[in-house]
C-alpha cells in the first residue's frame, strides 16, 4: 500500500479525521517544557487556507546562514520540502508586508534560535508575528535551540539577554513587551537542541523527516476513491489499538517493501507516535524504549520490514499487513491498466492472468498496469509468455520487466533521472539532456510519466520519482558498470564504483558520462591517469568537503571537454583554468565558492542557460558574457565583493531572472541591461552602494518584479512607464529616494511597497491608474502629508498600511470607494486613525 493507504488505515481506526494536524506545546505547572494535548484546527480556519510555502524559517543570518541553515535547506530540497527563501527580501529595522505574508502563507514556521537572534529587531518582529499566528490561527511552530539554553531565551538572561536588552533600547514599551512575550512563548515549545560537538547532520535529517511527516498529515489526498480494501485493514487495526484502554500500547505493523511508506511523529502528553521503516533495534531504544516514557492512553505505532525488531523489543501486538486479496489486487491493477476498477471489454481473462503473475504488491501492480495501459489485446497476449518466465512476484522483477519493456532511449532517460535529476526542474532536465537524447527528451519524460516511473508537480514544475524506483534505477546503473563494460552510457553514483574508477591506473575502455560524488570519505586515492580517462563526462555533481583531495580532483574539469552540467558547491579554487571548456555548458552552479573570478578572457557560452554563483563572497567580477546569448537565470546573491556587472550582459537577451540581492559593494548597473527585454525579475535588494538605475530599465517591457529594498543610496528611479507587465515594485527603506516614477501604464501592478520611504513627499496622482493594485504599504513614510484622491480608484485594494506616517493629516473621502479593503493600518499617524 502507498503512504496515504497507511495514513487512512491508522487515522480512521483511531477515529480522527486527521487531514490537518496542529502541534502546540505549552508549559506545565512546574515550569518544565512539555507537550500539550493534540488539537485540530477547525476546517474553516485551516483547511481552506491557501499555502504558498511549506516552511518559513526564522533565523539570524550571520549566526547560521552559511553553516547550519545552508545544509538545512539542501536537505529540505532533497525531500521535496518548499521553504520560504528570504534572498529576495532585505532585513532592516522592521519586517515588511512581504515577510508577514510569507509567515502567514507557510504551513510550518521553524524558529532557529541562536546566540545573536535577539540582537536583531527584524528577527524579534518576525518571531512576534509567528507567535501571533501560532495563537490565533493554529500555525505549526517548531523550535531549534542552536547552541543556546531555552531558559536564557525564556527569561532573557545570559548573553542572549544582553543582546535582547541592547536591541530594546530606544524602542517603545509596547514593542519590547511584544518581543518579550514572544520569547517566553517560543521557549516553551519543545524542540531540537544543537550543542558544540553535536552531530548536526543527524539532527537536520531528523528535522526534515519530521517536517515531511507533518506535511503529509496536513495535505488532504485526492486519491481516496482509488483505495481498495481499506475497510478490513481499519477494522483489524482498531482491534489492536484498543483506544478504550488507558494503558500505553505499542503496535507493530509488519510488511515487505512497497506495502507502506508513510511517516509521522506526534509528541504530546497523550502521544500518537508513528515510527516508520524501523530497521534496527537501536532506533526503537532511542525513540521509544519504555512505555513509561509516555502518558496514559498513548499509542506508539512502528512499521518495519523486519519482524525480529518487533520481537526483540517485546512488542506483542503485531499487525501483519498482508497483501491485498486477489480481487483487491485485480482492482488495483485495473485502475492503472484501464483507468477504472474493471477491465475493458474482452480483456477480463487476460487482465486476471497478468495480475496474478504480477503478484499482489500494490506498487508492482501499479507499474505493470501502467506499462500495459493503452496497448492492444494482441500485445497483451505477446507479453504474457515473457511475464510467465521472468516474474516471481517480487517488486524488483516487476520493475525490471517494466523497465525492459521501455525503448532503449527511454531506459537511459530513466537511469539519468534516477541517478542525477530526481526532484529537479523539468525544463532544466530537458535542456541538459537534449543533446544526449536529441528529440526524445520531452516525449520520453511524458512516456515515463504515463508508465508511472515518474510524476510531475505541476505547481513547481519538478519531476519526482518514487524512492523505490530511484533505488532500482541506481542499482540498474551499477549493474551495468559491473557487468556490462560495453554499455553505451556509464553513470557513476555508487561510492565504491567512483573510488574504483578514480584509483584505477590500468587501461579502461569504458566511457563515463556522468558522476555524482559526495566527498564524505577523507581518504580516496585519485590517479592522474584515471582522471585523464574521464574525458567524456557531461554531468558532474560534487558535494561535501574533501579539501585534501581538491587539487587533484579539480583537474577533472580540464580533462572533460563536454560538460553540460557542472554543480560543485564549495569550490575551493580562486579561478578556473583557461583550459576549461565551456562550450557545451548548460548549467553552472558553484554556490558558496572561493572564486574571485570564473576564468580569464572570453569563452564560448552559447548553450549556457543557468548560472548560480550565489554566496561566493570573494567573487569580484564576472567574465565576458558576450557569447551567453541564451542565458536565462543569473543568481549572484550575497556576492559581497562584486562591484560591477560586465556591459556584455546586454548580449544575454534571453535573461528571465537576475538576482543581485546583498551585493553590498555593487556600484553600477550597465545601461546594456536594457537590452534584456525578456527580463521578468530583477532583484537589487541590499545593494546599498547603488546610487542610480540606468534609464534603459524603461526598455524592460516584460518586467514583472522589481525589488530595490534597502538600496539606501539610491537617489533616482527612472521612468518605468513601459513596464506594462509590472506586478510587484518594492522600494522599502530607500531613504534617499525623493519621488516615484509615473504609474500611467502600471495596470497589472499587484504590490507596491514603500515602507520607510522617509523622504517621500507625495504619491503621484497617476497611482490611480494601477487599478489592479491589491497591496499598498506606505508605513514609516514620515514626510508624507496626504494621499491623492485618486487612491479611491484602486477598487481592488485589499491591504493599506499607512502606519507611522507621522505627518499624515487626513485621508481623502474617496477611500470610501475601496469596497474590498480588509486591512487598514494607521497607527502612529497624527490623528491616530485605526
Amino acid at each position: 500500500m502507498d503512504s496515504f493507504f497507511f495514513l487512512v488505515l491508522v487515522t480512521a481506526a483511531i477515529g480522527f479525521l486527521m487531514l490537518f494536524v496542529k502541534f502546540r506545546f505549552k508549559q506545565d505547572n512546574n515550569g518544565s517544557t512539555s507537550s500539550s494535548s493534540l488539537s485540530l484546527p477547525s476546517p474553516s480556519t485551516y483547511v481552506s487556507q491557501t499555502w504558498k510555502h511549506d516552511v518559513f524559517p526564522s533565523f539570524h543570518g550571520p549566526d547560521v546562514r552559511r553553516t547550519f541553515l545552508s545544509h538545512f535547506l539542501v536537505v529540505f530540497k532533497l525531500k521535496g520540502i518548499d521553504p520560504f527563501i528570504d534572498n529576495d527580501i532585505q532585513r532592516s529595522k522592521s519586517i515588511g508586508p512581504a515577510l508577514i505574508e510569507a509567515i502567514r502563507g507557510s504551513k510550518i514556521a521553524i524558529v532557529l534560535l541562536s546566540k545573536n537572534y535577539a540582537s536583531s529587531s527584524w528577527c524579534l518582529d518576525e518571531l512576534a508575528e509567528i507567535m501571533k499566528c501560532w495563537k490565533e490561527s493554529g500555525h505549526i511552530v517548531m523550535t531549534i535551540f542552536y547552541e543556546v539554553d531555552p531558559t536564557d531565551i525564556k527569561k532573557q538572561t545570559g548573553d542572549f539577554g544582553k543582546a535582547f536588552r541592547k536591541t530594546c533600547k530606544g524602542k517603545t514599551k509596547e514593542r519590547t513587551e511584544t518581543w518579550r512575550k514572544a520569547l517566553e512563548d517560543v521557549a516553551t515549545i519543545a524542540g531540537y537542541h544543537s550543542h558544540k560537538g553535536s552531530y548536526e547532520a543527524d539532527m537536520i535529517e531528523n528535522i526534515a523527516i519530521d517536517v515531511s511527516n507533518m506535511l503529509n498529515f496536513s495535505t488532504p489526498s485526492r486519491d481516496i476513491d482509488n483505495l481498495v480494501g481499506i475497510g478490513a485493514h481499519m477494522e483489524r487495526m482498531e482491534q489492536l489499538l484498543r483506544l478504550d484502554l488507558d494503558e500505553v500500547r505499542m503496535i507493530g505493523i509488519w510488511g515487505p517493501p512497497g506495502i507502506g511508506v508513510a511517516q509521522e511523529r506526534l509528541k504530546d502528553k497523550k502521544v500518537l507516535l508513528v515510527l516508520d521503516d524501523v530497521d534496527c533495534l537501536s532506533q526503537l531504544q532511542v525513540l521509544a524504549e519504555k512505555n513509561q516514557w509516555f502518558g496514559s492512553g498513548s499509542r506508539i505505532i512502528i512499521t518495519t520490514e523486519d519482524r525480529g525488531v518487533l520481537n526483540a523489543h517485546g512488542i506483542s501486538h503485531i499487525y501483519d499487513v498482508e497483501f491485498p486479496l486477489s480481487e483487491e489486487a485485480f482492482q488495483i491493477f485495473c485502475m492503472h491498466a484501464f483507468g477504472h476498477k474493471r477491465p475493458d471489454d474482452g480483456f477480463d481473462e487476460l487482465a486476471r492472468e497478468v495480475a496474478n503473475l504480477a503478484g499482489k504488491l500494490p506498487l508492482g501492480l501499479k507499474i505493470l498496469g501502467s506499462t500495459l495501459k493503452g496497448k492492444p489485446k494482441a500485445e497483451w497476449e505477446m507479453t504474457l509468455p515473457m511475464l510467465k518466465t521472468s516474474l516471481n512476484g517480487e517488486i524488483e522483477s516487476i520493475l525490471k520487466f517494466s523497465y525492459e519493456a521501455l525503448d532503449d532511449e527511454y531506459k537511459y532517460l530513466f537511469l539519468y533521472i534516477a541517478c542525477f535529476f530526481n526532484n529537479e526542474d523539468q525544463h532544466k532536465v530537458e535542456e541538459i539532456l537534449s543533446k544526449k537524447f536529441l528529440y526524445v527528451t520531452k516525449a520520453g519524460i511524458l512516456v515515463l510519466a504515463e508508465k508511472s516511473f515518474i510524476s510531475f508537480d505541476y505547481t513547481t514544475g519538478y519531476i519526482h520519482m518514487h524512492d523505490v524506483l530511484a533505488q532500482f534505477g541506481r542499482e540498474t546503473s551499477r549493474k551495468q558498470f559491473v557487468h556490462d563494460q560495453f554499455s553505451k552510457y556509464q553513470l557513476l553514483t555508487d561510492k565504491r564504483d567512483i573510488s574504483e574508477v578514480l584509483s584505477n591506473d590500468t587501461t579502461d575502455d569504458r566511457r563515463f558520462i556522468g558522476m555524482n560524488l559526495s566527498m564524505t570519505e577523507k581518504k580516496m586515492k585519485i590517479s592522474k591517469k584515471a582522471l585523464k580517462r574521464l574525458s567524456d563526462l557531461e554531468i558532474i555533481r560534487i558535494k561535501g568537503e574533501c579539501l585534501s583531495q581538491f587539487e587533484r580532483l579539480h583537474s577533472l574539469l580540464y580533462h572533460s571537454q563536454k560538460i553540460r552540467l557542472l554543480d560543485w558547491s564549495g569550490f575551493e579554487s580562486k579561478c578556473l583554468r583557461s583550459s576549461f571548456n565551456s562550450e557545451s555548458l548548460v548549467e553552472l552552479c558553484m554556490r558558496d565558492s572561493k572564486l574571485k573570478k570564473l576564468w580569464k578572457g572570453t569563452k564560448q557560452l552559447k548553450n549556457l542557460k543557468w548560472m548560480d554563483l550565489s554566496f561566493s563572497e570573494d567573487l569580484k567580477e564576472l567574465p565576458d558574457l558576450s557569447t551567453a546569448i541564451n542565458l536565462e537565470e543569473l543568481n549572484l546573491t550575497w556576492c559581497e565583493s562584486l562591484r560591477k556587472l560586465p556591459s556584455s550582459i546586454g548580449n544575454a537577451t534571453n535573461l528571465r531572472e537576475v538576482n543581485l540581492s546583498e551585493c553590498s559593494k555593487l556600484v553600477k548597473i550597465p545601461s546594456s541591461i536594457g537590452n534584456a527585454t525578456n527580463l521578468r525579475e530583477l532583484n537589487l535588494s541590499g545593494c546599498s552602494k547603488l546610487v542610480k538605475i540606468p534609464s534603459s530599465i524603461g526598455n524592460l517591457t516584460n518586467l514583472q518584479k522589481l525589488n530595490l529594498v534597502d538600496c539606501l543610496n539610491l537617489v533616482e528611479l527612472p521612468s518605468i512607464e513601459n513596464a506594462t507587465k509590472l506586478e510587484e515594485l518594492e522600494l522599502a527603506n530607500c531613504s534617499r529616494l525623493v519621488k516615484l516614477p509615473s504609474f500611467i501604464n502600471a495596470t497589472k501592478l499587484d504590490l507596491l511597497n514603500l515602507s520607510n520611504f522617509s523622504s517621500l513627499l507625495e504619491l503621484p496622482p497617476s497611482i490611480g491608474t494601477a487599478t489592479n493594485l491589491k497591496k499598498l504599504y506606505v508605513s514609516g513614510c514620515s514626510s508624507l502629508v496626504n494621499v491623492p484622491s485618486s487612491l479611491g480608484d484602486l477598487t481592488n485594494l485589499k491591504d493599506l498600511d499607512l502606519s507611522n506616517c507621522s505627518n499624515m493629516v487626513e485621508l481623502p473621502s474617496s477611500i470610501g470607494n475601496l469596497q474590498l479593503l480588509s486591512y487598514l493600518k494607521m497607527r502612529g499617524c497624527s490623528k491616530e486613525h485605526q
